[in-house]
């Protein structure tokens, strides 16, 4: 049985919803570095709150590094934006249909 080809648009997806749990896994890690950095323990909340940001900014950059597997033109907007209510239907760059068959995922 081969496997079922992935779209354009659900690659965009899955890139956006990776990023949120690696953004919300920052933004956990920093609130926890500022609630212990509350109790009196700077350097251990200082650092914690450091490493939450950190990991916060990666999963943006790895947001950002979303790209158009056909013309490899950057698209972090255009991933980000399957979340609104009439997303985009074509890469703005190439005028790829995003609904097509993701061409490094295709059977």
């Amino acid at each position: 049985m081969q496997p079922m080809a992935e779209t354009i648009r659900a690659y965009f997806k899955r890139r956006t919803r990776r990023a949120l749990q690696v953004i919300l896994a920052g933004v956990a890690v920093a609130v926890v570095g500022i609630a212990v950095f509350g109790f009196g323990y700077l350097w251990v909340g200082g650092v914690g709150a450091a490493i939450g940001v950190s990991i916060l900014c990666g999963g943006l950059w790895y947001l950002e590094l979303t790209r158009c597997p056909r013309c490899l033109s950057r698209l972090s907007a255009t991933a980000s934006s399957a979340r609104l209510p009439h997303p985009i239907n074509f890469c703005p760059f190439c005028g790829t249909n995003l609904d097509s068959d993701h061409p490094f995922h295709a059977s």
